[in-house]
C-alpha cells in the first residue's frame, strides 16, 4: 500500500464538548502520537486503532475529558527504529519489507516537518558546536550565536532582556522630550515653582531655556513663555514664565494641594479661555471668599466636574457668582456636575452658588449642605436672582436647570428672588427641577422660595424713570430699581410708607411723575411654564416645601414625596396670595393615607385665593376637598368640603358635601341615586337621614320602587315620593 505525502499533524478545533479525535494519518504503534490541547502536550488519552500488517489508517485519539473552544494537535512522533525480522525467505517477507519502508518512511515525514520549523542557518558556514550544558543552565535564557557564529550559546535571561526594554522605552521618551525642547523635569509642581535653576540667560548653575521649550513637573507638562509675555498662567521663582499645556484647568497643576483655598484658582480659571474645571475625585478645598465670573463677557462655556470633590466654606461670604448685564444669543453658561458644597451655617443669607441675571446654568448631581451633621440649618444652597445691575439690561435667569441635585440642612435650598433687573425681573421662566432631594429645613421657611424684595407700579413708560432715582408718592419713597420688558412696570426698592393708585409716582431725578394704576406690594416674580418634578425628602417640624405665587402659568409641580419625622408636622405650601395671573397645576401626594396625614399639612397657613389650576386627566380623577371657590370654567369639576365652600347652601356639614361641575354660569350638584327602604328613611336615627343629607337629594326606596327626595338637609326632614306627593317623616 502507497504512503501519502504528508506532515503527519492534524489540528481538529472543537465547538461543542468532544473527546474522540480522528487520527489522519496512519500509525504504526499505538505510541506513535503525542497530542496537545490548548497548546499544551498532554498524556491523559488513549488510542484506539485496528492495526493490519502493522498499520492502523483508522486510529482515534480519545481524550479524558472532553472539551470545546481549543485547539486539539495530533503530531505523529514516531521514534526511528526498525521491529521486524527477515528470517530467509519467510512467506511475509514482501509485507514485512512493505511496512517498514512506510514506517521509514513517517518517520522521514515527521523529520521533514519539524525541519522545516526549526532555526536554519546557511550551508556554507553550518553550526559546528551545539549548545552546552544542563538544563538548569539553560532554563529561561535565550539562544544566542557564538563570537565566530559557529556555535550557540546560552543568552540574557527574559528579566533582563524585559528590564533593557524598559530602559529602551525610557530613552526614547527623552529623547522624544528633547525634540520637542524639554530641558528639564520636576517631581512635584512645588519643586517647579520654587526652582531658581531655570533661566531666560546662561549663568552659573543654570539651565537656558527659551520660548516654545517644555518643562515637565508633577505629571503635567509646561511650555516656556516670552519673558515679556503678559498672559503666562505661572512663574517660577527664578522668573521663567509658563503656559500650562492641558486643555482642562486643573488647579494641582498650578500649584493648588488638598486643603487648599479654591478662590484664586477659580478667578484664574474663569478668566482663562478654558471651558473645563476638575476638581479630582475626592479631593477637599476651602473657599474663603467670593468668586465671580461674567458670562457674557466669557469666550466658552464654564464646565465645572466636582464628582467626588467636596468645596468648603470658610468664611460667610464666600460663594461662586455668575451673573450676566447683557443678553447674548450664544450667552456662554455655567454647567456644574457632581461635587458638594459645604457652607459655614452662621448666616441666613450665604449661598453656595449665587446666580445674577444669567441663563441656562445648569447643576447635575450637586449637593449644598448647610452643615454635614444637621447641627445647623442655615444658608441658601442656590440663589437665583433677577437683579438691577450696573450696566446691565435686557439680562434675567430663564432656563435654570437642576437635576438630581440634594439640598441638606439649609434654610432655603433653591431661592428664586427678583430685586429688580432693566428690561427684565419679572421671570424665572422654564426653571426645572428634577428629583431634588431634600432633608432639614426652617420652621416658617421655604426648601424653595420664590421671593421679592420690590413692590411694582403699573405706569405708562416706565423706562422714563432713571435706575437708582428716588421715586416718591406722598408720604411713600423708594429707589427704582428697573422696570420689565414692556416698559408698563417699574420697580422700586421701598423704604418709606406704601404706593398706592391715588396720585402720580414722582423721580426726583428724571421728573416722570405717572399715577400707578396698579401696585403690587413684594411683586413676585413669573415662574411659568417650569417643571417642579420628583421633590423627595425628610422636612424638619414646621418645615415648608414650596411657596407659590406670581405667575405660574403651565407650571406642574409633581411627583412629591416629603416626610416628618413622627410627632412633627412639615407643610408642602405656601400660599403667598399673591398672583398676578395663572397659578400652577398641582399634582399631591397620598396625604390622607393612614399614619401620614398627622405628619404632612397641605398649607402652612390657610390660603385666602386659590393656588392651584385645573388639569385634564384619564382614565379617573380623586378630587381633594376645596375649601375655596375653584375655577369657574365650563367642565371644571371640584368636591366641596361643605363648610369652606357650600355651592348655593343646600346643606350644612356633612350635607354639603358633594361633587359639583361649574355649567351654564354655574354650580351643579352632580346627583347619584341612594339606595334605601321606607323604614329607613322612617328612622330619624338611620344613616340616611344623619349622613350627607340635603335638600333636593334624591333615593330610590326598594319598598316600593319609587323614587323620593329629601325637602330639607336635617334628619327630621320630610321624603317626598316623586309620584304622588306623599311624604315620609323620620321619627
Amino acid at each position: 500500500m502507497t504512503l501519502a505525502q504528508s506532515t503527519r499533524y492534524k489540528l481538529h478545533q472543537p465547538v461543542v464538548l468532544t473527546s474522540d479525535f480522528i487520527v489522519t494519518f496512519p500509525l504504526f504503534s499505538i505510541n506513535d502520537v503525542i497530542v496537545y490541547v490548548d497548546g499544551t502536550e498532554t498524556g491523559l488519552f488513549s488510542v484506539t486503532a485496528t492495526f493490519s500488517n502493522g498499520r492502523a489508517d483508522n486510529a482515534v485519539v480519545t481524550l479524558n475529558d472532553a472539551v470545546t473552544d481549543v485547539d486539539v494537535e495530533l503530531f505523529g512522533a514516531r521514534a526511528p527504529r526498525r521491529e521486524n525480522q527477515y528470517l530467509g525467505n519467510s512467506p511475509r517477507l514482501a509485507d514485512n519489507l512493505q511496512n517498514d519502508v512506510d514506517a521509514v518512511t513517517a518517520v522521514q515525514q515527521e523529520q521533514s516537518r519539524d525541519f522545516q520549523s526549526s532555526l536554519r542557518v546557511s550551508p556554507q558556514s553550518p553550526i559546528t558546536r551545539p549548545l552546552s550544558g544542563d538544563a538548569a543552565a539553560r532554563a529561561n535564557k535565550t539562544i544566542a550565536f557564538s563570537v565566530d557564529g559557529l556555535g550557540l550559546e546560552a543568552g540574557p535571561d527574559l528579566d533582563t532582556i524585559g528590564r533593557a526594554q524598559e530602559f529602551a522605552e525610557r530613552s526614547e521618551a527623552a529623547a522624544t522630550n528633547a525634540a520637542l525642547g524639554t530641558p528639564y523635569g520636576f517631581a512635584e509642581v512645588d519643586d517647579l515653582l520654587t526652582d531658581t535653576s531655570l533661566s531666560y540667560v546662561a549663568g552659573a548653575n543654570l539651565v537656558v531655556v527659551a520660548p516654545g521649550q517644555y518643562v515637565l513637573a508633577g505629571g503635567f507638562r509646561y511650555q516656556v513663555a516670552a519673558s515679556a509675555a503678559t498672559d503666562h498662567e505661572l512663574t517660577t521663582a527664578g522668573g521663567v514664565k509658563l503656559y500650562s499645556n492641558d486643555p482642562i484647568y486643573r488647579p494641582e497643576a498650578f500649584g493648588w494641594k488638598d486643603g487648599d483655598d479654591l478662590a484664586s484658582y477659580l478667578t484664574a480659571f474663569f478668566a482663562s479661555n478654558r471651558p473645563y474645571f476638575e476638581l479630582a475625585h475626592g479631593a477637599n478645598a476651602v473657599l474663603g471668599s467670593e468668586v465671580s465670573v461674567q458670562l457674557d463677557a466669557a469666550s466658552t462655556d464654564k464646565i465645572l466636574y466636582l464628582h467626588g470633590s467636596t468645596i468648603t466654606h470658610t468664611d460667610a461670604s464666600a460663594k461662586v457668582r455668575a451673573y450676566q448685564l447683557i443678553n447674548r444669543a450664544d450667552n456662554p453658561r455655567l454647567a456644574v456636575y457632581g461635587g458638594n458644597v459645604v457652607l459655614t451655617g452662621t448666616s441666613a443669607t450665604e449661598a453656595g452658588w449665587h446666580v445674577q441675571n444669567a441663563r441656562r446654568c445648569v447643576w447635575y448631581d450637586h449637593t449644598v449642605w448647610g452643615s454635614i451633621d444637621g447641627g445647623t440649618n442655615e444658608g441658601q444652597g442656590w440663589l437665583i436672582e433677577n437683579a438691577n445691575l450696573a450696566g446691565g439690561v435686557d439680562a434675567y435667569c430663564e432656563r435654570t436647570l437642576f437635576s438630581g441635585c440634594g439640598g441638606r440642612y439649609l434654610r432655603n435650598v433653591i431661592n428664586l428672588h427678583t430685586s429688580g433687573g432693566v428690561n427684565g425681573g419679572l421671570s424665572f421662566a422654564r426653571t426645572i427641577v428634577r428629583d431634588l432631594s431634600i432633608t432639614g429645613g426652617v420652621t416658617d421657611k421655604e426648601a424653595i422660595k420664590i421671593s421679592s424684595s420690590v413692590a411694582s407700579l403699573a405706569v405708562a413708560s416706565a423706562n422714563s424713570y432713571t435706575i437708582g432715582e428716588t421715586v416718591t408718592q406722598g408720604a411713600a419713597s423708594g429707589t427704582i430699581e428697573g422696570w420689565a420688558e414692556a416698559n408698563d412696570v417699574v420697580f422700586v426698592n421701598v423704604t418709606t410708607g406704601t404706593f398706592d393708585t391715588s396720585g402720580p409716582a414722582t423721580g426726583a431725578t428724571s421728573g416722570h411723575a405717572p399715577t400707578p394704576t396698579n401696585v403690587v406690594s413684594n411683586r413676585l416674580p413669573n415662574v411659568y411654564d417650569s417643571v417642579f418634578r420628583g421633590l423627595h425628602g425628610n422636612l424638619n417640624d414646621g418645615a415648608i416645601l414650596m411657596s407659590i405665587g406670581g405667575g405660574m402659568r403651565s407650571t406642574v409641580i409633581s411627583d412629591i414625596g416629603i416626610e416628618a419625622a413622627p410627632g412633627n408636622t412639615a407643610y408642602l405650601f405656601r400660599n403667598k396670595n399673591n398672583w398676578t395671573y395663572n397659578r400652577p397645576v398641582i399634582d399631591l401626594p397620598d396625604i390622607y393615607r393612614s399614619g401620614y396625614s398627622a405628619q404632612i399639612e397641605t398649607n402652612w397657613s390657610a390660603p385666602t385665593s386659590k393656588q392651584a389650576a385645573a388639569r385634564n386627566v384619564m382614565n379617573g380623577l380623586r378630587l381633594y376637598p376645596s375649601d375655596q371657590v375653584p375655577d369657574t370654567d365650563d367642565g371644571v369639576i371640584a368636591f366641596a368640603d361643605g363648610t369652606g365652600w357650600n355651592p348655593d347652601g343646600i346643606g350644612s356639614g356633612d350635607g354639603g358635601k358633594g361633587v359639583f361641575a361649574w355649567q351654564s354660569g354655574e354650580w351643579q350638584r352632580l346627583i347619584g341615586h341612594v339606595q334605601t327602604t321606607t323604614a329607613a328613611m322612617g328612622g330619624i336615627s338611620n344613616s340616611i337621614n344623619t349622613t350627607g343629607k340635603f335638600f333636593g337629594k334624591s333615593v330610590w326606596c326598594s319598598t316600593d320602587n319609587e323614587e323620593y327626595r329629601a325637602l330639607g338637609a336635617t334628619a327630621g326632614s320630610n321624603w317626598k315620593k316623586m309620584s304622588d306627593g306623599t311624604t315620609i317623616t323620620p321619627a
